[in-house]
């Protein structure tokens, strides 16, 4: 399986901001939330979707989702 950063194209700061957002606790998120801007929001947004669409790929090759369902289970809907 091809790591995160290589498959989308995320540099390491990419992957490190969507390490951020996919771990931070609920109070962290809601006080980063209150000090950025609608750039930042939308940039996090789009390192969202691109974990999604990498979750739904890695899913999509595996005929075993018990694997898929454990990483998914890691990660919180905002």
């Amino acid at each position: 399986m091809k790591k995160l950063h290589q498959y989308d194209g995320l540099t390491d700061r990419d992957v490190k901001n969507l390490n951020f957002l996919v771990n931070a606790s609920d109070e962290v998120l809601q006080d980063w939330m209150n000090y950025v801007d609608d750039d930042d929001l939308e940039y996090a947004q789009e390192l969202l979707e691109m974990l999604q669409h990498r979750i739904l790929d890695v899913a999509a090759e595996r005929s075993d989702l018990s694997e898929t369902k454990q990483i998914l289970a890691r990660y919180k809907v905002f």
